[in-house]
């Protein structure tokens, strides 16, 4: 179970390393009227922003507007809601800490 965490952490870090974020708020751009898109856009961001330093990259990407816009965009569906919820929340939680979004 450990050397699983570690590998998912790992991949993780990996992902961002090779630009992956980027790519995943362009596909949510891009796409942001197909509902699958951007629920699964928005259940990756949420995984990846359990990494500290992926939450900036993810910021810095824009992420945080265009969960913001398929959450608009989706507002009748249940499953966006959720994961994008689960994607702001992970990104607000800071360590121990918490901080705000500020829009």
């Amino acid at each position: 179970m450990i050397n699983h965490q570690n590998k998912t952490a790992d991949n993780r870090r990996l992902i961002a390393e090779e630009d992956g974020i980027r790519y995943i708020t362009e596909a949510m751009k891009l796409h942001s009227g197909n509902e699958e898109v951007q629920n699964s856009a928005c259940g990756v961001l949420r995984n990846l922003a359990l990494n500290d330093q992926n939450k900036v990259i993810i910021a810095d990407a824009g992420g945080i507007k265009f969960i913001i816009e398929a959450m608009k965009n989706h507002e009748l569906a249940a499953a966006v809601q959720e994961v994008a919820c689960g994607a702001l929340w992970n990104l607000s939680v800071n360590g121990h800490f918490f901080f705000f979004l500020y829009f």
